[in-house]
């Protein structure tokens, strides 16, 4: 009875994993419709597995969570393409407002020092990279520019923001198609262990009919030593038996 509880708790444990691994992937899209409705389904199939059910039918059980695991396994890859198809927007847009930044950054200081030189000198229009400016097209030239870089740069703070989330999202992702291998493995081997149990419950009920059996040759056996006589082999019998004191006369006794 011990080993049949210890199997089957370790059958009942094959759903932890499985239910971990739907979160982890249900996490990736909690703002779809879709994926809830999917999300409730599979809340609902879960439901119906309880320890009496799996007790009844541990094998479609494991039918069960082994179907779910793989699910998840496709979800999951699903979701790692779409990590790396989102990280490679990312970074693109990354190096792109860096490069304008970093020419921000250089031409910004230029123009400044041409507009001070030019108002300096009173000399207008200023020249800056082969093109003339007047004073106040000099001015919205810079104001572009400080505001175009400053854009850019909390640009490239959200993108880098949206890297390190999806960086973590890769960690997690990478974990669950981990857990959900080790939990294919687990429910190879809890199918094992169902088979083995249903062999043993087989063969204790071999040993009781083969008990039963047993003991119904030994009292066919126990019967045969005590079978009972009819009145003819009693009298046969008494026909046989030598009275003594006829043997002692015939022998001259």
């Amino acid at each position: 009875m011990n080993e049949k509880r210890s199997g089957l708790n370790a059958v009942q444990m094959v759903v932890g994993a499985v239910v971990l691994v739907a979160l982890v992937v249900g996490g990736l899209y909690m703002f779809s419709d879709v994926w809830r409705t999917k999300i409730r389904g599979q809340a609902e199939q879960f439901a119906h597995w309880t320890p009496e059910n799996i007790a009844k039918d541990p094998e479609n059980y494991l039918n069960f969570c082994e179907d779910q695991t793989k699910q998840a396994v496709m979800d999951l890859k699903a979701s790692d393409i779409s990590i790396a198809r989102s990280k490679a927007t990312l970074d693109s847009m990354m190096t792109d407002a860096k490069k304008a930044c970093d020419l921000g950054d250089k031409v910004l200081p230029e123009l400044k020092a041409t507009y001070e030189q030019a108002d300096k000198d009173n000399k207008w229009p200023a020249k800056w990279q082969g093109n003339e400016y007047d004073k106040d097209t000099l001015k919205r030239q810079i104001v572009r520019v400080y505001n175009e870089t400053s854009a850019k740069k909390k640009l490239m703070a959200t993108v880098d923001s949206g890297i390190k989330k999806l960086d973590a999202q890769k960690a997690r992702v990478d974990k669950a198609k981990d857990d959900a291998q080790t939990q294919l493995t687990d429910i190879k081997a809890n199918r094992e262990l169902v088979k083995v149990q249903k062999i043993t419950d087989k063969l204790a009920t071999q040993l009781v009919d083969m008990k039963t059996a047993l003991q119904s040759t030994m009292a066919v056996a126990s019967d045969s030593k005590t079978e009972t006589k009819s009145l003819d082999d009693l009298v046969a019998g008494q026909a046989s038996k030598v009275d003594d004191a006829d043997f002692n006369k015939i022998m001259g006794k």
